[in-house]
């Protein structure tokens, strides 16, 4: 987004995590997103907020807070789609008649 003050986020695969503050205080935003992430259970997802500064500075609890509950709405109202592993085989076998 052009106009966007920043626009933090944070993914978790099976595999491996990441966060960005995207300019925000250390910690206070891509960290807060992905335990949002965490806390609900979600895999194989990202997550992206973006802040729109409004002229009223948070502090770096209020960015915590915002950030975290954002993420949190977001993740518990999203569908979810199972996802389960498959694999084909193709199995070849010899009969030997009696």
């Amino acid at each position: 987004q052009k106009d966007a003050s920043h626009n933090c986020w944070a993914f978790r695969t099976t595999t491996e995590s990441r966060s960005s503050d995207d300019g925000e205080p250390t910690g206070t935003a891509g960290r807060p997103i992905l335990s949002a992430i965490d806390n609900t259970g979600t895999v194989n997802a990202i997550v992206v907020v973006t802040r729109y500064f409004g002229g009223i500075k948070l502090g770096a609890g209020g960015l915590v807070r915002a950030y975290s509950r954002s993420a949190t709405d977001c993740l518990m109202s999203a569908h979810r789609i199972l996802d389960v592993a498959q694999t084909s085989l193709i199995v070849t076998l010899e009969a030997q008649l009696v």
